[in-house]
């Protein structure tokens, strides 16, 4: 497990749990992962939390209520990633025709925040760091391993995303890794962060999202856990050459994310 002091530009920095029951949210996430939790503001709708794994920071929580509701948000996990000047990141997001839901803000002292949306409507954050970098540790089972964007036009999003973002992209044919569709690795200085796949026609009716990647020891028994605790794995676990074991996971609520075991 490696600590984490600042994140580079363009690295997922942060990963946060909106859901509108935090208290059937703590336990399984709590008994799934093996996190501790924080709460860091008082009760009621804007009460934050911090998921902790070993005594390091490793996710958010909030409630999700009020004008998040009211902008039609529905619970799902966040990815935030590193931009070393929140404002000027949100004015090239509009320069390219995607959207800021939330302009600019400072979240006290930790650093500043913008929510974004691609010009598909994946939801995004990026975030400024001052006193607080995101996720303290990574590497090892129950830390964020992955991050990766479905999207419905991958040309479009290539050319958004590496235009906002100092990434690079390199193409996977289908036939790679036993990929089905169309897939792209983002890429910071050579290093992989990330990936985002072509939607095809059995996508119908899900919309363009983001979606994190946990580590986990063993996929099977994960999907087994996650049964027993309330929630749900669809499609059980499948393998990918030269990756691993994965499974989508959705918790109780029916917020999705997916787990990986990593050959």
């Amino acid at each position: 497990m490696q600590l984490i002091q600042q994140h580079p530009v363009g690295h997922p920095s942060w990963v946060e749990l909106a859901t509108t029951d935090v208290a059937a949210a703590r336990p399984f996430y709590q008994q799934f992962f093996g996190w501790t939790v924080k709460q860091i503001s008082p009760d009621g709708p804007g009460a934050y939390f911090m998921w902790q794994h070993q005594g390091q920071e490793i996710a958010g929580m909030y409630t999700l209520a009020g004008p998040l509701l009211e902008k039609g948000l529905s619970p799902h996990w966040m990815v935030y990633f590193a931009v070393d000047d929140a404002d000027a990141f949100a004015a090239k997001v509009k320069l390219l025709q995607g959207g800021v839901l939330f302009p600019p803000f400072d979240v006290g002292q930790s650093g500043r925040s913008v929510w974004c949306v691609d010009r598909h409507g994946a939801m995004f954050c990026g975030w400024q760091a001052r006193q607080h970098c995101g996720m303290k540790v990574k590497g090892g089972p129950s830390t964020l391993n992955w991050v990766e964007l479905a999207t419905p036009e991958l040309d479009v999003s290539r050319h958004f995303y590496t235009t906002i973002l100092p990434w690079t992209a390199e193409e996977r044919t289908p036939d790679e890794r036993g990929i089905p569709t169309r897939y792209i690795e983002w890429m910071v200085d050579g290093v992989p962060i990330g990936g985002a796949l072509q939607m095809t026609p059995e996508w119908k009716g899900i919309p363009p999202h983001w979606v994190p990647y946990f580590q986990v020891e063993d996929a099977a028994a994960s999907v087994a856990l996650a049964e027993a605790l309330g929630g749900k794995a669809p499609y059980g676990c499948f393998g990918m050459d030269g990756v691993g074991q994965l499974a989508l996971i959705q918790d109780p609520q029916g917020v999705a994310f997916m787990i990986i075991q990593p050959e």
